[in-house]
């Protein structure tokens, strides 16, 4: 009984995120794993029926979706950064965005005083409300870097990470000089190829904490090393143990000014972020995922309904709607 219910524990994403020791004891490639093979089982035809949409359709589909403003930028070793500034709803989405920030930024506090650092400052009713944030996420020019890479039409997440957030990381959010669950270098776990883009919505210096990656390649020789996602392997690495295998320059921060574009596979590019702020960052962060993720979340809570309208293009649908099937 008690190793059912530390199974359960270790599978529940937000809580793990946090106080990872189940996690870690499971060992989460296992876990990953053992999630893989079990949404496989229960969604693989949707998997498989979105691998050729890809192959087959997508062209058809963004044509009739819109084609991108610009030859879209290709995902290397995990990320790819745009600095182009064309994305056609970048300027309504910095306007719409200032607004929220406005109303709301520097006013809400978490609840886990080990995560006061970073908050998302969207309520649900946010995406019917402000419509460029939902029209970036589902622009051609996004969807064609994150379909390139994924190699199939993907999903807007819809649970755990949530698919779209305005994150404050705040100036009032450090506790002190220890650093704490995602201001630590790990990887997300959420599938084996997925995508976080992530817009920087005021400019990202090294005064505001910025998000830093290590690319794929090099991600994957310190995993090796230590051991990472094996059993007892920690979640969270400290700077000394990753730069003891391939030295602080392998580190990219994003610091760029508004309006530049950030695409990474967070489960393979080891990460950090929200350390040490004395100007607070804004950023709005868009997870894509395939429709057989390696973990539990969608079996655990009920999946979050993006506002879908008769005008939606397919691809537009099939990014909001996991079951949307295209005529």
């Amino acid at each position: 009984m008690e190793l059912v219910e530390r199974f359960k524990r270790a599978t529940d994403r937000p809580r793990s995120s946090v106080e990872s020791a189940d996690m870690e004891w499971f060992g989460i490639g296992n876990l990953m794993r053992a999630a893989k093979a079990y949404n496989l089982v229960t969604d693989g035809r949707t998997y498989a029926y979105r691998r050729r949409l890809y192959r087959s359709r997508l062209d058809e589909l963004t044509a009739e979706h819109g084609a991108p403003a610009r030859e879209p930028v290709t995902m290397r070793d995990g990320w790819a950064i745009d600095t182009s500034q064309t994305n056609p709803h970048l300027e309504r989405v910095l306007a719409e965005a200032e607004h929220l920030i406005a109303e709301r930024g520097m006013t809400k506090k978490g609840s886990n005083p080990e995560r006061a650092f970073i908050r998302d400052l969207l309520r649900s009713e946010d995406l019917s409300t402000h419509p460029a944030l939902l029209d970036f996420a589902t622009s051609s020019d996004v969807l064609a870097t994150v379909s390139a890479y994924m190699r199939q039409v993907p999903v807007l997440s819809n649970t755990m990470p949530p698919g779209i957030r305005l994150t404050e990381s705040s100036i009032d959010g450090q506790i002190d000089s220890t650093y704490r669950t995602s201001q630590l270098y790990h990887l997300d776990f959420h599938d084996m190829r997925a995508v976080y883009v992530i817009l920087l919505l005021r400019d990202a210096t090294f005064d505001s904490g910025p998000f830093t990656f290590i690319p794929a390649s090099t991600s994957a020789e310190v995993t090796r090393a230590l051991g990472y996602r094996k059993r007892h392997a920690p979640y969270h690495l400290t700077d000394e143990q990753v730069y003891g295998v391939v030295g602080e320059s392998a580190a990219t921060p994003f610091v760029y000014p508004k309006g530049t574009i950030l695409y990474i596979d967070s489960n393979r590019c080891l990460h950090y972020g929200s350390r040490d702020a004395r100007t607070t960052r804004y950023q709005l962060m868009c997870a894509y995922m395939t429709p057989c993720r390696t973990d539990f979340t969608e079996h655990q809570r009920s999946p979050r309904r993006y506002p879908v309208a008769k005008t939606d293009s397919p691809l537009r649908r099939l990014l909001l709607d996991k079951r949307h099937r295209v005529s």
